[in-house]
């Protein structure tokens, strides 16, 4: 089964991974495998409506938030660790980071040759530092792409970096960014890691983006839509509070390889976390798994899989 994850981590990476201290909900095994855990802060940012339809392929639109003005819809920064991706004999540790538009449907013209209209998770951008999981995200109709990932961490801090490649799976011709920071980012902890339903915020608002199916397209433009039902275990998932900034060093979703979007060129402070405000930043610990390969959209129904009953 290949695999792929759709969201952003950032922890204490090694080269041989340490498990985490945390209590695993399932076990790996051949027949639907559980992988994780997954480690990451997430930065949760409101933007105006032209950027974030700009950064959806086109039959896609964003369902408003109540938690969000009219007109605003949140982008996900969500930069990540992944522990023991893959059946056991490939055990694939690596460090990823994810620009998630969650709460995404089809629109009004493209709805009706679906039988499942949203919600969804969309990964707008994903960048690793491993070959074989962003050769096999791709396969699953996610945009990745390799990229020079370093993470640094104390017991309470961390800083984060993405420098940009000159050839390698889903890099642009010509490498563009080769040996350019794309992305930086850094935070601090604020209190221990408790009980996902524990954290009101959490439970009221960010639950639900992680509950709902993964879709993706890649190439963006002229691949095909794939649909996937996403298990993220939040009756067992761990969040802590976090604090920290992060700067987009360039704008990486303007090429013809992306799609026809821009994200700014900009630095996000993040002065609260998830436990003064719903959409503060915090850090997730879970395990995760695709409930099934990925699927043709205008076919898929979660309804009818085990998803619907998680």
């Amino acid at each position: 089964m290949m695999h792929f994850v759709i969201f952003v981590t950032i922890f204490c990476y090694l080269t041989n991974a340490v498990d985490p201290p945390y209590t695993a909900p399932c076990k790996h095994k051949i027949a639907q495998p559980c992988y994780g855990p997954v480690i990451g802060s997430n930065f949760m940012i409101p933007m105006d409506h032209d950027t974030v339809m700009s950064l959806l392929p086109d039959g896609l639109e964003y369902i408003p938030q109540k938690n969000f003005p009219a007109g605003e819809h949140p982008i996900i920064f969500f930069f990540n660790e992944q522990h023991h991706v893959g059946v056991p004999f490939l055990d694939q540790n690596y460090l990823e980071f994810i620009l998630m538009i969650p709460f995404v449907q089809w629109d009004d013209a493209h709805a009706p040759n679906y039988k499942y209209r949203g919600p969804f998770g969309y990964g707008a951008k994903l960048y690793l530092n491993s070959t074989s999981p962003t050769l096999e995200g791709q396969a699953f109709g996610i945009n990745k792409e390799l990229a020079d990932i370093q993470q640094r961490c104390t017991d309470t801090e961390c800083t984060y970096t993405i420098v940009g490649l000159k050839q390698g799976p889903g890099v642009p011709d010509g490498g563009p960014f080769a040996g350019k920071t794309i992305l930086e980012a850094s935070w601090s902890t604020k209190g221990s890691y408790k009980n996902a339903s524990d954290v009101p915020n959490f439970e009221a608002f960010d639950a639900a983006g992680y509950r709902y199916p993964t879709i993706g397209k890649y190439p963006v433009n002229n691949g095909d839509f794939k649909c996937t039902p996403t298990n993220w275990y939040m009756d067992t998932a761990w969040i802590q509070p976090v604090v920290g900034k992060f700067k987009v060093n360039l704008s990486f979703m303007d090429t013809d390889h992306d799609g026809h979007g821009k994200l700014k060129v900009a630095s996000y402070d993040e002065p609260l976390s998830i436990m003064d405000d719903k959409s503060g930043a915090f850090r997730l610990m879970t395990m995760w798994n695709f409930e099934t390969e990925a699927q043709d959209c205008k076919k898929f129904n979660p309804k009818s899989s085990s998803f619907s009953s998680q």
